[in-house]
């Protein structure tokens, strides 16, 4: 039987691990359309796949994985320069498929890798040859807890480790990504894995070991489990085109394994299923979606308490499994935003206006200075210890199109609002335009009035419509943040005009200023006041819109601090501002009290500041 499969030519002085990854062999592949190449890694192997940019399989085996060092996730995926370049993607995310997050899914984990053979084994698990565009939904339930159980699995006297061997499976017709300048990525509709616990010596057939298979559909609910997905080896060799442990002995034809293994039916299970049983009871208070509230109180108060309440503790849920909005949660953290705005506004009038002297009296005890709801509560230390005051990001439509810029101000704000309290407040006001030509929105210089900095954003309408969610968000984000400081006094004083290095003083107090440079081409409103385009090009803050998907460098929020505002939150990472936005779905507002106290309706014409996009040789 053909196995068109080969060591890939980077990996062949180290040829003789495979049978250190893999139980009996690296599996075959017979598929003549699909080459294998095995890529050799420290602590796994990956039978990589040409013709779809991501492995076929990938290997390795398990034994005190929850007993060694545990070293902090990496902060990047890695291209591997090992594959060809017409063949090898860079490290950036998958995106979506439609309106489905798409996550860079391991294929061999992370921590399992890490706490065996250590941090470097660790870092060659962000190899993007390990990695499958897995939905959100999948990667962070199902198979979260097949990788967890895997973790657990123990060593026993005497036995072997656990061999796991896991990898996509593709429908007749898959969807795809492009990514990288047009190459297409299909996306599984499921992922197998198969995991051999060695029971009985000397392991020659399916009958001395344990035998743990399964097929796992990207639409498993997020609060399925893996043995919900049994399936054989047969099963998942007809839908892989692959031939798994050909060493082992078949005296048998493959539809009589789960007969033949009956030989073992006095083994106790296998350790994987133990680890099943052991978390299930953690799995059922980690991965149960927040309960809906049931409000019994009888007053507005009542009322508001326990809806905030709820908001509060599925905002808290999402940031702290560092993972995104769900659909289900969002559709529920926009009803919630509805009926408390009504509720607060319903609470305003049946009290009537408060008199002003209780306003001030409030404010000067610190009363309205509560963050959004799941902001931390307390800000940070040193730098940023200082009280916050009861200010706020917030917006005002003076013209929309199907509530496009309204959407989107929302997200925009909870954006900024998530990480910085301002040192003042901040009103973004948003309308529309209609004009020929490339200029898709215009920004004008901020002003201010009584303590309040205002911003101004203009979209033309020949182009509003075709604007993804993200895109419309990601540009009012973006003028925020000039709203904020970026551009202002403060911040040509952080930099040297005529180099666009920053000065070491700047540098001492945020070291991550010493990688930056500040754009100096272009006209006024672009030279100046954005990260430097050609090295930064899809920043968030760079003044130039470039195609691909947007992201957000922690510095762009640690200076937040210089220009006077308290950073509740850092960003740990370099992160897609589309996951940011899937992030942040689940906030609710509840400051809706302190933005009436702002004049939101305040206008003063100002000068143009900057047209969107500025794409370099557009004009």
């Amino acid at each position: 039987m053909a196995d068109f499969t080969t060591i890939h030519p980077l990996s062949a002085a180290m040829a003789h691990h495979v049978d250190l990854h893999l139980w009996r062999g690296a599996p075959q592949n017979l598929n003549p359309d699909r080459p294998v190449q095995i890529l050799i890694n420290q602590g796994y192997a990956v039978g990589f796949s040409p013709k779809t940019l991501q492995p076929a399989w990938s290997a390795y085996c398990v034994a005190h994985a929850d007993q060694a060092v545990d070293y902090l996730r990496p902060l990047h995926y890695y291209s591997d320069v090992r594959i060809d370049p017409e063949q090898r993607l860079s490290n950036r995310t998958f995106g979506k498929i439609g309106a489905i997050p798409l996550n860079v899914g391991h294929m061999t984990p992370n921590e399992v890798i890490n706490r065996q053979y250590g941090r470097l084994a660790q870092m060659e698990t962000f190899l993007m040859s390990n990695m499958s565009p897995q939905y959100e939904v999948l990667n962070q339930g199902v198979w979260a807890k097949l990788e967890q159980s895997i973790r657990e699995v123990q060593t026993m006297q005497g036995g072997d480790y656990a061999w796991v061997t896991v990898g996509p499976i593709f429908g007749d017709d898959p969807d795809h990504v492009s990514r990288d300048g047009g190459k297409l990525v299909p996306i599984p509709e499921a992922y197998f894995a198969i995991v051999v616990d060695p029971v009985k010596y000397p392991y020659d057939t399916p009958a001395t070991v344990k035998l743990d298979c399964f097929i796992i559909p990207q639409t498993a609910p997020r609060d399925s489990r893996p043995a919900d997905y049994p399936s054989t080896r047969e099963e998942i060799e007809e839908r892989t085109g692959l031939r798994f442990f050909d060493s082992w002995g078949r005296t048998y034809a493959l539809g009589q394994e789960l007969e033949a293994s009956a030989a073992s039916a006095a083994i106790p299970e296998s350790r994987l299923k133990r680890a099943f049983s052991q978390l299930s009871e953690k799995w059922q208070k980690d991965f149960a979606p927040v309960p809906p509230a049931q409000p019994v109180a009888d007053t507005i108060d009542g009322l508001i308490d326990a809806l905030m309440g709820e908001a509060a503790a599925s905002s808290a849920d999402v940031r702290g499994e560092l993972r995104q909005t769900l659909p289900d949660e969002k559709a529920r953290a926009a009803m919630l935003q509805h009926t408390l705005s009504w509720l607060l506004r319903a609470r305003e009038l049946s009290k009537g206006p408060v008199p002003e002297a209780e306003h001030k009296k409030a404010r000067q005890a610190g009363k309205t200075s509560a963050p959004a709801l799941g902001m931390p509560a307390e800000p940070g230390t040193g730098e940023q210890a200082k009280q916050p005051k009861a200010n706020i990001i917030t917006y005002k439509i003076v013209k929309d199109v199907d509530d496009r810029l309204k959407n989107g101000a929302r997200a925009a704000c909870n954006f900024w609002n998530r990480f910085v309290l301002p040192d003042y407040s901040i009103v973004i006001r948003l309308g529309t335009f209609t004009q020929l030509g490339n200029t898709i929105a215009r920004a004008y210089m901020p002003y201010e009035q009584g303590g309040v900095r205002y911003g101004q954003v203009e979209f033309n309408t020949r182009f509003l419509l075709d604007f993804t969610p993200d895109r419309i968000a990601g540009t009012i984000i973006h003028e925020i943040g000039h709203t904020l400081g970026f551009g202002w006094e403060i911040w040509e004083g952080l930099f040297d005009a005529a180099t666009g290095l920053f000065t070491p003083e700047a540098v001492s107090r945020f070291a991550a200023l010493g990688g930056m440079e500040v754009e100096r081409d272009g006209g006024p409103g672009t030279a100046l006041a954005h990260w430097d385009e050609e090295l930064f090009g899809r920043e968030l803050m760079t003044g130039y819109k470039n195609p691909g998907d947007e992201h957000v460098l922690p510095i762009t929020i640690s200076i937040m601090a210089a220009f006077g505002h308290v950073v509740v939150e850092q960003l740990e990472q370099q992160t897609s501002l589309e996951e940011l936005l899937a992030g942040i779905a689940s906030m609710v507002f509840s400051r809706q009290d302190e933005v009436r106290e702002i004049n939101l309706d305040y206008y003063v014409e100002t000068p143009l500041r900057e047209t969107v996009p500025h794409t370099p040789g557009e004009t």
